[in-house]
């Protein structure tokens, strides 16, 4: 009697638990087709012609089906749904705020926004959305994403009334940065410098680069021509002059010529102003750096933890940016 029990409880393990295991595991995003999802359906308020830069086409989508690609590539799709409600509304403001200005950005003047962070915000496809995220959890992804748009919709910051064009970026080192410390001239009251806690919590949080002094020194004389810097003179003549009230480089010392804080990360690559300079060996640098983008705005991973914390999306978007409203777009229109 027991041969024949585990007889067919082997058969069971077989078929139940194993058998879809191979199936899965031999399926591939690329040969199986996105479930269909019910997704709510309104009239189109606002249209985005959007380039698709890596495609190099125009494709022209509602806004709404717009900001689903962005919330996609912009923030993992993993964070909890109030982040990515903060994250739609902040992202739907830029697009508003891009498509209703009469100035058009010389990369693409005849299109309201293209699909690369670099210039614009990031975008991708259902499709594409579906291969970064795998089989298993595509279908929980998408729908989660489609929850945070629809519940925000129509919904965008304005500042005395006005609508803006928020910032936001990965990883606040901690404090978020004015605006005005990026980009000479730029001040907007509502992209000041907050403090921003849990950042700590994101594994983008420290960031190391190692690089030996002789293509430390290359980079700049590439960057600036002549440049009076010899290894012997590192790292001894590389010193910070001052903080930003957001507590990353103002200026820098590099033998004798000061750069901006925000120059010295373009030329290297770093992942933030916020960065120390440490001598690893007798023959190379290692440059450390908190947070991870211009600092501006709304920190994505300080999103995530007031989120996990109980906050709000309305919260979250009035802690990043200092007096704004949440507006529905129809009342402005």
């Amino acid at each position: 009697m027991m041969k024949y029990i585990t007889y067919y409880l082997s058969v069971f393990v077989v078929l139940i638990i194993i058998f879809p295991m191979l199936i899965v595991k031999g399926c591939s995003v690329n040969n199986v087709k996105p479930p269909d999802i019910t997704e709510e359906e309104e009239s189109p308020r606002v249209s985005v012609k959007l380039l698709v830069k890596r495609e190099n086409r125009v494709e022209e989508m509602e806004l709404e089906e717009y900001l689903r690609g962005v919330v996609a590539a912009e923030m993992p799709a993993a964070f909890e749904t109030e982040a990515l409600k903060a994250q739609a509304v902040a992202a739907r403001s830029y697009a508003y705020a891009k498509i209703t200005s009469q100035e058009k950005k010389d990369e693409h003047p005849d299109v309201d926004l293209c699909s690369e962070a670099t210039c614009c915000q990031a975008w991708i496809s259902r499709d594409e959305a579906y291969k970064k995220w795998g089989l298993i959890s595509a279908y929980f992804y998408w729908n989660k994403i489609i929850r945070a748009v629809n519940e925000t919709r129509g919904m965008i910051l304005t500042y005395n009334g006005m609508p803006i064009c928020p910032l936001y970026h990965a990883n606040g080192g901690g404090r978020t940065e004015d605006a005005t410390e990026v980009w000479a001239g730029e001040y907007q009251p509502y992209h000041v410098s907050v403090e921003s806690r849990g950042d700590e919590t994101g594994k983008e949080y420290t960031s190391r680069v190692e690089i030996s002094k002789k293509a430390f020194i290359e980079r700049l004389r590439g960057r600036y021509g002549a440049f009076n810097i010899r290894e012997e003179d590192l790292p001894e003549g590389l010193k910070i002059i001052d903080y930003t009230v957001g507590g990353r480089v103002r200026n820098i010392d590099v033998c004798g010529i000061v750069l901006k804080g925000t120059e010295f990360r373009e030329i290297f690559s770093l992942k933030s102003a916020n960065f120390r300079i440490e001598e690893k060996d007798e023959d190379t640098l290692e440059i450390i750096t908190t947070g991870y983008g211009h600092g501006v705005g709304m920190s994505q991973r300080g999103a995530q933890f007031m989120a996990q914390n109980g906050s709000t999306y309305e919260e979250i978007l009035k802690h990043y940016y200092t007096g704004v409203d949440i507006t529905d777009i129809n009342s402005l229109q």
